[in-house]
């Protein structure tokens, strides 16, 4: 079973984060759309202060946690931690990602105003040399899905006319025929990292089945609205328990303890934490 997982995961790889950016970029459309000029002047306040604010409190937790543990950490990777460009042993490359896209998306639609496509196409611009200069100081996987974000946003504007067009059976099922195939074909393609046709076509893909296929979960539906105390937290009982020999040797004790930890800490981060934040930011 270890032997499937790790081939599936292998395929998989950082096509499992393309849905969060592609839903970020649409939902941020979709509010530019609906709001206009009244959410691209706050999304600096909403969308990235709180972003960042929320991330940097569970931050302070890592760095106490590895004072406590005596885990060594640099000035600079302390500091530079709390907007995501290094890990202090927390996830990190997603949280500066997506406030770069948030940037990117305030800056390209304050720049067009009224004109949508002129930000659309800014916003793509912006993406594009993102990926070029991160490319040169990072690992890939700080850059390597980001289109997905653009994507979202492209979306978002075109729905209604998508909606329209996939409507008809016979066009929804060959256009996902298609889909899949150029998925299938872009495993072959040498320049994934920059061009990103992998990512861009999985997350279409998964969009397009979700237009037919529902999952009903309260499992998911609760990971969903909890999507970032998990993200964020996940790996603080992982690094505390990791200490132990005897736990790393007992797999099965250490994934189920951190499972449950996680999940308490999950709870009390979003009742303590973003509630408050919530409140503090008027939402």
């Amino acid at each position: 079973m270890d032997i499937i997982y790790l081939f599936i995961k292998s395929l998989l790889g950082q096509t499992v984060v393309t849905t969060f950016l592609f839903y970020s970029g649409y939902g941020v459309m979709h509010s530019i759309m609906w709001k206009g000029e009244s959410y691209i002047k706050t999304m600096p306040k909403n969308r990235i202060l709180k972003t960042l604010l929320l991330f940097d409190i569970a931050i302070t937790l890592y760095i106490i946690l590895n004072i406590f543990l005596g885990i060594d950490m640099s000035y600079e990777q302390v500091v530079l931690s709390f907007i995501g460009w290094t890990s202090v042993g927390n996830s990190n490359w997603y949280i500066f990602a997506i406030l770069v896209m948030y940037l990117i998306s305030y800056i390209a639609f304050k720049v067009a105003g009224e004109k949508k496509i002129m930000g659309l196409i800014l916003s793509t611009i912006l993406i594009a040399m993102y990926v070029l200069i991160v490319s040169r100081c990072k690992e890939s996987w700080y850059y390597n899905t980001v289109f997905c974000y653009g994507v979202g946003l492209w979306f978002a504007f075109f729905k209604d006319k998508i909606d329209i067009f996939l409507s008809n059976s016979k066009i929804y099922f060959v256009t996902l025929s298609i889909m899949m195939a150029i998925l299938f074909l872009s495993y072959m393609f040498p320049y994934n990292d920059y061009f990103q046709v992998k990512y861009i076509f999985f997350v279409t893909s998964v969009v397009i089945v979700s237009m037919k296929v529902q999952i009903n979960s309260p499992i998911l539906v609760w990971c969903g609205e909890n999507l970032l105390g998990i993200f964020i937290l996940h790996r603080l009982p992982m690094i505390a328990l990791g200490q132990y020999d005897w736990m790393i040797s007992h797999q099965n004790i250490y994934f189920v303890l951190c499972l449950v930890i996680s999940i308490f800490l999950v709870i009390v981060y979003q009742h303590l934490v973003i509630r408050n934040i919530n409140t503090m930011f008027g939402r």
